[in-house]
């Protein structure tokens, strides 16, 4: 007992992980562990890459799927099984919609997390890529933009269903899209990939809570909005990053905001906002 008691206390202390990251994985068992991130700042794919070398540290075979249009997945593996040189960065980016992006997503975090894992796999980790969001020309029978964004939940979900062995499945998607219940708000009410699913009975989900800090990422309405460097002010709390127990959650009054949406809590610490790969400035 002592000796797995270290073992997972070094896992943890070589994959930077936040205190308590272990117990996500036990608690998780073979569900779909859903990471919500707010975009735009380098702790959330750092975090998602603590993940997944906790779980490959266990012997265990991970998938990570990413918010991304499936129409990206030949990119992303030919990007996997290139050797990650600029010509092969360009390859991945250039002419992208998604690497075109500028709401957070599609930051240089993100790419240093999909450069981590393409190191990783031709290393030998047993670990898969997987891009789920919707491709209008496949997901032909959800694709009315009239019901945006529903439609790109419910292609989620089918792309986890369709890719989900009962192995270690990370998903890494913003923290809207991993509630376990639907949004409501004043009217209106948004279905999410676990509201749709069957709930906690097929998902754990781990909400991502940033302190202090910048982030780049869009602010206003799906009609209206722009895109760039934000102050964040921090959620109350501080110290290192961890897994939030009770006192911090009750403290935060989380439950009475989120209900059940989501079952774990974990702080980042301060954030550092995660520039766009692609910038929206042609001179930059």
């Amino acid at each position: 007992m002592i000796a797995l008691i270290l073992s997972a206390a070094l896992a943890a202390t070589s994959c930077d992980a936040p205190s308590g990251a272990e117990a996500i994985l036990d608690d998780a068992g073979s569900r779909v562990v859903f990471l919500g991130e707010t975009h735009g700042f380098r702790e959330s794919p750092e975090f998602t890459q603590s993940m997944i070398c906790l779980a490959l540290s266990r012997g265990e075979s991970v998938t990570l799927g990413l918010e991304q249009s499936a129409s990206e997945q030949p990119r992303l593996e030919r990007y996997l099984a290139s050797d990650g040189s600029g010509a092969a960065v360009s390859a991945l980016v250039d002419g992208s919609e998604f690497w075109d992006g500028q709401d957070g997503r599609a930051s240089q975090a993100m790419l240093a997390l999909i450069e981590w894992a393409r190191e990783k796999i031709q290393a030998g980790a047993d670990l898969q890529l997987v891009a789920l969001d919707i491709d209008p020309e496949v997901d032909v029978d959800i694709a009315d933009f009239t019901a945006f964004p529903d439609q790109r939940d419910r292609a989620m979900l089918r792309r986890i269903r369709q890719t989900h062995t009962g192995e270690r499945y990370f998903v890494l998607v913003g923290n809207v899209h991993s509630r376990l219940t639907p949004l409501e708000y004043d009217g209106g009410r948004l279905e999410t990939i676990g509201s749709l699913g069957d709930g906690a009975d097929e998902f754990v989900s781990v909400r991502m809570m940033p302190g202090a800090g910048t982030a780049w990422n869009c602010s206003g309405s799906i009609d209206d909005y722009t895109c760039g460097l934000n102050e964040r002010a921090g959620i109350g709390i501080a110290g290192a990053p961890r897994l939030m127990d009770e006192t911090d959650v009750s403290e935060l009054g989380l439950p009475e905001v989120f209900g059940d949406a989501y079952t774990h809590y974990v702080f980042l610490g301060d954030i550092n906002a995660s520039m766009p790969v692609v910038s929206a400035d042609p001179e930059n």
